[in-house]
């Protein structure tokens, strides 16, 4: 199966076209399990429920953290047949499903209305557009909208320079940070730890 990929974003360092393969795309821009296991992990055991997800892509990572107890999940897809595909992939799993909402359109509408619809933000996932811009403005009005104890999970924070920068100005701004390689995590004023941690394989 092929997808004709609008990319609002910074585009793929591997994948070149619009028209893509589903398996392509699950393998080029899809997160390894141990990672979505890791959001997983990581929102059970703080007891987040209110999430948000920009970029759902295939909707993997979706499903995941769809499945952390009590969760409800709004994702934020900028191309049309991507989160038609993610929309088909949700419904092979109905029980959790129930607990997603998805929103289609560029990300600078989308996210403040899922924000608005949300009663708190617990943890927010950044996987949308790779670009230093979007990256602190997105950031931003996550960290305006989250509960003191939240999280903020920025993916592919060495991916480029630019995201590489916006790491490093983010993390200014919190108590506490962890850089994971894959992602980097910014925890709210209320989480206990402080201190900014790099973590190795």
């Amino acid at each position: 199966a092929y997808l004709e990929v609008t990319d609002l974003g910074a585009g793929s360092q591997v994948m070149k076209g619009t028209r893509r393969g589903v398996a392509q795309i699950a393998k080029y821009s899809s997160t390894p399990p141990a990672f979505s296991a890791l959001l997983y992990r990581l929102a059970t055991f703080m007891g987040y429920q209110h999430l948000l997800e920009a970029g759902t892509s295939l909707g993997l990572n979706t499903l995941y953290m769809a499945a952390v107890p009590g969760a409800q999940v709004h994702t934020l897809e900028g191309c049309p047949q991507t989160a038609q595909q993610a929309q088909q992939n949700f419904g092979t799993l109905p029980p959790l499903q129930q607990r997603i909402t998805q929103w289609q359109g560029h990300a600078h509408q989308t996210m403040p209305q899922a924000l608005a619809a949300m009663p708190t933000l617990d943890l927010a996932y950044l996987d949308a557009n790779h670009t230093y811009e979007a990256t602190m403005h997105y950031a931003q009005l996550c960290m305006q909208n989250w509960q003191p104890m939240g999280c903020l999970v920025v993916d592919d924070i060495h991916w480029s320079s630019g995201m590489a920068r916006a790491w490093q100005e983010l993390k200014q701004q919190v108590a506490c940070s962890i850089d994971l390689f894959e992602a980097g995590l910014l925890f709210g004023p209320a989480v206990p730890a402080q201190g900014h941690f790099v973590l190795r394989a």
